[in-house]
């Protein structure tokens, strides 16, 4: 069963940081790890947990940061964990379709498949990616989001700027079920921009 994403992500208390992504070397661990990257799973997820993942910071090559996002896991009213996340709002003259293809290209050659995503009233269209590693459990997602501006500088209170492409890319990790894995689905050839959640997107 793939991941769905549920929620908005500004909805959940985003600029909670808003600080930059901390070093990485080129294979995206993190040097103060001494190489390792890995999520906990005997503790909550940190937003600085996220840091040594390329997917935390992964923005289209050239494109502006308008607003980073980003929070560590916490607990709701419900008692329940809210999942960590790190990205941003980005600006780029690239049309929606190259920057789609140039994050489906990466991620999918990094074990991401496409997974369900639910359509939030201020995103125009939205890709959503889901990964199961060995330890991990399928508790990792990657959002990228067209953002509708007139309802995003809503949404912020100030006016976001006109001209180029304005999205949302975020990585999140869900709190860690001891047990439960979700590999791959095996399903249709992957359509476009996403629609409903009742729609799977597949590796093709």
């Amino acid at each position: 069963m793939a991941i769905v994403v549920a929620g908005v992500v500004l909805g959940w208390v985003v600029f909670a940081s808003r600080s930059g992504g901390g070093s990485t070397t080129s294979d995206g661990t993190s040097p103060a790890s001494g190489g390792a990257c890995i999520l906990p799973t005997a503790s909550v997820v940190s937003y600085q947990d996220l840091q040594c993942h390329p997917e935390a910071h992964l923005f289209y090559p050239g494109a502006k940061v308008y607003e980073r996002l980003g929070a560590s896991q916490t607990t709701t009213i419900d008692g329940e964990l809210n999942p960590a996340f790190s990205g941003a709002i980005l600006i780029s003259s690239a049309p929606v379709s190259q920057i789609y293809a140039w994050y489906d290209s990466w991620l999918t050659a990094h074990g991401w498949y496409r997974s369900p995503v639910n359509r939030v009233t201020t995103y125009i269209s939205s890709h959503g990616y889901a990964r199961s590693r060995p330890g991990d459990y399928g508790r990792e997602a990657f959002d990228v989001n067209i953002d509708n501006p007139a309802l995003l500088s809503t949404t912020l209170g100030h006016e976001v700027p006109s001209g180029g492409t304005i999205f949302e890319v975020t990585y999140l990790v869900f709190p860690y079920t001891p047990g439960y894995d979700s590999p791959a689905p095996s399903c249709p050839a992957t359509p476009e921009a996403s629609g409903p959640v009742s729609t799977f997107y597949c590796n093709p």
